[in-house]
């Protein structure tokens, strides 16, 4: 495994939220000062192929990154963008019951939950006016 691919590798390891290609590529120049973008693209690419880390597209658009492969639930802030993970268990019946009602083969599932993360939940608040 080349230096980059590792150095991408464990900033996504270490990330505490599901960072985007451009978060790595900040976070790489810390400690690689000539990556390039492109180099970035190319290794969150190939771990993703070789299931090391999971490519995420949620209803956002914005790809990102999760080390967590297993399968399992996030939760979007609609203002800030943040993606975590969400505490509960994954429901493997789920394909089962929706193929009940619905004339479709179900290969599988993925549910985004929306709201707004707690920083910027107080952020809100800190911003209404004083009546």
């Amino acid at each position: 495994m080349t230096r980059q691919k590792r150095l991408i590798l464990h900033i996504v390891y270490r990330a505490t939220h599901h960072p985007t290609a451009q978060d790595v590529y900040q976070e790489a120049r810390k400690y690689m000062p000539r990556i390039s973008l492109a180099t970035v693209y190319r290794n969150l690419e190939q771990l993703a192929a070789r299931g090391w880390i999971r490519k995420l597209v949620l209803g956002d658009q914005v790809t990102r990154f999760d080390a967590n492969t297993g399968k399992h639930y996030h939760i979007r802030c609609v203002d800030c963008g943040r993606v975590d993970d969400v505490p509960m268990s994954f429901m493997d019946d789920l394909n089962e019951k929706i193929s009940q009602y619905v004339n479709y083969e179900i290969i599988d599932h993925q549910l985004e939950i929306i709201g707004r993360c707690p920083a910027c939940r107080q952020a809100r608040i800190m911003q209404r006016p004083i009546i």
